[in-house]
């Protein structure tokens, strides 16, 4: 991937993601680059309305382009969002530890606070009833 996000980009990457039943590999900072772009489009946006009223126009089709980006950055993190859930509920029950592949570092760190929950519940509840005990889960204390 480039190192600058267009919309273009956004929109061409969340319909691979839409399709594919697998994470779809992603330049490791899109995140930080997507960030970028919602603010370079912003600032735009903002300098068009200080122009005069011939630009109206184009500051109404940048604000919408920049409405939609965020829709489709949504979209995209909803979809990878669901899929690693879905990986981690898949890797709890066969009880491996490597991260599926593809996963942003953000999204590794998900994945392996989603597992411990998961295996913390499994071995909580189904793995007490299994041996004849009270299902039982721990508490966690919150982090500072």
């Amino acid at each position: 991937m480039d190192d600058v996000i267009t919309y273009e980009i956004l929109y061409e990457l969340l319909r691979k993601e839409k399709y594919s039943a697998e994470l779809m590999e992603t330049d490791k900072e899109f995140y930080i680059k997507a960030v970028r772009y919602l603010q370079e489009k912003q600032k735009l946006v903002d300098t068009q309305k200080g122009k005069d009223s011939i630009f109206a126009a184009e500051v109404i089709k940048t604000q919408r382009q920049l409405d939609n980006a965020g829709k489709i950055i949504q979209d995209f993190y909803e979809r990878r969002e669901g899929k690693i859930l879905q990986l981690a509920i898949g890797t709890s029950r066969i009880k491996r530890k490597d991260p599926p592949a593809n996963m942003l570092p953000e999204e590794k760190k998900m994945f392996f606070e989603l597992l411990d929950v998961l295996k913390r519940y499994r071995s909580g509840i189904l793995d007490n009833m299994l041996t004849g005990e009270k299902p039982h889960v721990e508490d966690i204390v919150p982090k500072d």
